[in-house]
């Protein structure tokens, strides 16, 4: 994973959870799951609110606060 995530130049932090303690902590019912967290670590928004509106529109929300 750490390889894809160099390839395609991705910076934010990659989770495998191969043991499954991350997923049965923060709820996780499948693949992909989405969690847009704030600079201060507070869960902006999951899964379904971005599959629904996507993350730009969310992102803007917060950003004009």
């Amino acid at each position: 994973m750490r390889d894809a995530a160099d390839r395609f130049g991705i910076e934010w932090p990659q989770v495998a959870d191969e043991d499954g303690g991350y997923s049965s902590m923060f709820l996780v019912h499948g693949d992909p799951t989405y969690y847009l967290v704030g600079p201060d670590g507070t869960v902006l928004a999951t899964g379904e609110r971005l599959r629904e509106k996507g993350f730009e529109p969310i992102l803007d929300e917060y950003l004009r606060e």
